[in-house]
C-alpha cells in the first residue's frame, strides 16, 4: 500500500518538521503524487546542498509525474545553482514531453 500525503501536509511538514520531511523522501512506499508533490516542496523550502541529491536521485524515476516533480522543485533555484541547471537541462531533453516542456519553462524562469 503507497504511502500518500497531500501537498498542504508537505508544506507543512518541511517547515515544521524538516527531519521528518527528509525521511519521507527515502520511503520506498511512497504513491506517485506524493513523491511529485514532495519534490515540488524541497525545492521551495531547502537548500541545495541538502536538496540536489534527493534530485539526483528521482530525476530518473520511471513516472513522468515524478521527473516533472523533480523540474518544478529545480525550478526555485537561481541561475548560480549549475548542478540544478544540467538537471534541468536534461530533463528537457527526456523522452516525455509533458516533462520536457516542464523542465523547459522552469529553464526560462531561470533565465528571466
Amino acid at each position: 500500500m503507497d504511502i500518500r500525503y497531500g501537498e498542504e501536509e508537505l508544506e507543512i511538514l518541511a517547515d515544521e518538521e524538516p527531519g521528518m520531511f527528509l525521511s519521507i523522501l527515502n520511503k520506498d512506499n511512497l504513491s506517485v503524487a506524493t513523491l511529485s508533490f514532495a519534490l515540488e516542496v524541497l525545492g521551495r523550502k531547502f537548500p541545495e546542498q541538502t536538496s540536489l541529491a534527493y534530485f539526483n536521485r528521482f530525476v530518473t524515476h520511471a513516472h513522468p509525474l515524478v521527473r516533472e516533480g523533480c523540474a518544478l522543485g529545480l525550478s526555485h533555484y537561481e541561475v548560480q545553482v549549475v548542478s540544478a541547471m544540467s538537471l534541468l537541462q536534461n530533463l528537457s531533453f527526456g523522452p516525455v514531453p509533458e516533462v520536457a516542456t516542464v523542465a523547459k519553462r522552469a529553464l526560462m524562469l531561470i533565465f528571466n
